[in-house]
């Protein structure tokens, strides 16, 4: 079929997958959900909006439990660093301090995209 012949003919829609569409953008659109953590507040406003898979969001974040943290105060106090960036480090910083039943310390996995 040539270019002439197909613009010619008439377009076919499949109507028996249009409610499928509509089905699988409503879910797509429940796959993430706008990330948020009640249990820490600190710092500033983050630049862009942060997202999280609703089943994480389902998950109850840990508390944080730990005591001195170093971190600069022109950083902390001009809002260089926003809630989630603090609140990262303090996790970070509060798994490090637990030891392992190897006597090994802890680590921490950081798993964003670093898509801005």
């Amino acid at each position: 079929m040539n270019i002439q012949a197909a613009a010619a003919a008439p377009a076919v829609v499949d109507v028996t997958n249009a409610d499928e569409a509509a089905e699988e953008t409503s879910t797509t659109e429940t796959i993430y959900t706008l990330y948020e953590n009640p249990k820490f507040l600190m710092g500033g406003e983050h630049p862009c909006p942060l997202v999280q898979s609703a089943s994480m969001a389902c998950v109850d974040l840990p508390d944080v439990v730990m005591g001195k943290l170093s971190v600069s105060k022109k950083a902390f106090n001009e809002g260089k660093l926003s809630c989630p960036q603090l609140e990262t480090i303090v996790y970070a910083a509060q798994s490090f301090e637990q030891d392992l039943p190897t006597g090994e310390r802890a680590g921490f996995f950081l798993g964003d995209s670093g898509l801005i």
